[in-house]
């Protein structure tokens, strides 16, 4: 049987083996530049939390003909260009900050160069690419990578654009750092394909096309297994001279797996998947009770095709192909988490307020933080700890977030939420402004409200909305309007005259300093003591002492809460 070879492979590495060329009948550069953002920022919380690696997913590699050590990306191209533009800006800076080591690993992953060259930059132009891209994007990559400027139309023009102002403003450290982590942690599955088994096939079969139930293929492993006249090919029955042309190669690949009724198999990925059909099909869980919300069982779902890997049990290779498929897979994002939930009533209530109040195009569910490009008003993480807090104030605190609550206290929740939402939308000023204009022509009003203004920042938002619930719950007990005016009046605007207010809290440097993210509860009760909160003598002196905290010991015995101006 012809085998398709998979291996877990650092990226920079796979690419020092060799030459890659996209094949002409493969699509252009389509990574939009949003999707080139979240990569930057993905890898750039990964370096911050030191891990051991970043799965980029998988790129398949054909085999080409006559041509040793090159291979056809029949997928993975979006991948490794991107990569591929990544070192190429790097390069730049390595070449400016003259850290002449890194300017020659990054040019042998562009360029056809062997590990002790001596090339640089400035000589790139007469070198051989190691990547070829589409036709109609060559020009361009070669011209970036060989540091040239191009022109400003096009999905790689735009993917370049991101890639440069992200580096543009990093230190020469930090750009090491980066470029450290992408070479040696940045890793991949690759699927190397033999010429006789069809390329395309495979990437249908990897990437589940067709109708959206499955998401990928259950790995199998099989025990007391025997390929001995198991696997039937069709070349073997039927006559070849049956067999028209174009199916003579893979007739060779495929047929018929008999089983002999002795085999056990065992789920190496996609058990859960498996437990989850085999519910819907009985109905029964895994004691054999009736499932209260699957009244009828789903038998027609047992007539669906899936993709199922099967592989010959042996002990040692069933436990690395377990861990190794599980190591690199990428967990859900936050985000994602809070899209798919059904079962969490806070998160339910988060994709409502984000489609009826606020608008799904202004809340980005990718990320958790907002980029100066990016044209929304907030996150869904935020909405979600927004809500969170609203539902908290009702008896009892917390909610059980693995089960939906009673049909009445679901009704109890959206009203209080949505209630509070509308209210805060409608009445602080900048929340107002930033919703003005929901469609593309506000993007900029948005961008620049959140340059200009602390309730631009998502976590800022997430602060107001708990020192809201405090200031209109006991022992304050202001009314929405009072509660709102007064939060209002509060120095929002990232100016010198404001941001004493906020040091060292919620803030941290001049005007262009940065949000603190880790201060949440402190910046909330600082919200509320300025806007008015009822405190006891002992919980003002508890923030008092939260405050200080925040400066060096030497300064904390003088520093008293901020004062806001009289006028």
């Amino acid at each position: 049987m012809t085998i398709v070879n998979a291996e877990a492979a650092v990226l920079s590495y796979l690419l020092y083996k060799g030459q890659f060329e996209v094949p002409w009948h493969q699509r252009y550069y389509d990574w939009t530049a949003e999707e080139v953002r979240e990569l930057l920022e993905d890898l750039g919380e990964a370096i911050q939390a030191e891990r051991e690696c970043y799965f980029l997913g998988t790129v398949m590699l054909v085999d080409r003909p006559g041509a040793p050590a090159t291979w056809e990306i029949n997928d993975g191209q979006q991948r490794m260009v991107t990569f591929s533009l990544m070192c190429a800006r790097l390069a730049r800076t390595f070449t400016r900050g003259a850290d002449a080591r890194r300017e020659a690993l990054a040019l042998r992953v562009l360029f056809l160069l062997d590990e002790n060259h001596t090339q640089t930059l400035e000589a790139a132009g007469s070198i051989r690419p190691r990547l070829s891209p589409p036709r109609s994007d060559q020009s361009r990559y070669n011209s970036l990578i060989r540091g040239d400027d191009i022109g400003t139309n096009g999905k790689l023009t735009a993917a370049w654009q991101e890639i440069d102002a992200h580096f543009a403003g990093m230190e020469l450290e930090q750009a090491q750092r980066f470029f450290d982590f992408i070479m040696n942690r940045l890793e991949v599955a690759c699927l190397h394909v033999p010429r006789s088994i069809d390329p395309n096939a495979v990437f249908e079969t990897l990437n589940a096309r067709g109708r959206p139930r499955f998401f990928g293929a259950i790995i199998v492993a099989a025990m007391n297994f025997n390929d001995d006249g198991m696997f039937e090919r069709l070349s073997d029955a039927i006559p070849k001279k049956d067999i028209i042309g174009p199916y003579k190669p893979a007739a060779d690949t495929m047929g018929f797996l008999t089983f002999r009724g002795g085999e056990v198999l065992v789920p190496l990925d996609g058990q859960h998947r498996l437990k989850a059909i085999q519910f819907a099909v009985t109905g029964r869980d895994e004691r054999g009770r009736d499932i209260p919300d699957i009244p009828t069982p789903c038998t027609q779902l047992a007539q669906e095709d899936v993709t199922v890997i099967l592989v010959p049990y042996e002990a040692t290779k069933a436990r690395k192909i377990f861990t190794r498929v599980n190591r690199y897979a990428k967990p859900t994002t936050t985000g994602q988490n809070i899209v798919t939930d059904d079962d969490d009533i806070v998160a339910v209530l988060a994709r409502e307020v984000t489609n009826d109040l606020i608008g799904a195009r202004l809340v980005k569910y990718a990320s958790n933080t907002l980029n100066p490009k990016d044209p929304y008003f907030t996150t869904l993480s935020i909405v979600y700890n927004c809500n969170d807090e609203i539902i908290k104030t009702f008896p009892g605190g917390r909610v059980d977030k693995t089960t939906l609550p009673s049909r009445d206290e679901q009704r109890l929740f959206r009203e209080k939420v949505r209630e509070v939402w509308k209210m805060l939308l409608e009445n602080i000023e900048v929340f107002a402004s930033a919703l003005t204009d929901p469609e593309s022509t506000g993007d900029d009003g948005r961008r620049e409200i959140r340059e200009q203004n602390l309730l631009g920042k998502p976590v800022t938002q997430e602060c107001l909305v708990r020192a809201y619930m405090q200031l209109t719950s006991p022992p304050t007990n202001y009314s929405p309007d009072i509660a709102c005016k007064h939060l209002n009046d509060l120095p929002w605007g990232i100016t010198k005259e404001n941001l004493h207010v906020w040091d060292r809290v919620l803030w941290s440097g001049g005007t262009d300093g940065k949000i603190i993210t880790k201060n949440r509860s402190l910046t909330t009760n600082l919200i509320g003591y300025l806007a008015g909160e009822k405190l006891t003598e002992e919980r003002r002196a508890e923030l008092l002492e939260e405050y200080r905290v925040q400066f060096p010991e030497s300064e904390r015995a003088a520093k008293q809460l901020p004062q806001l101006s009289a006028d």
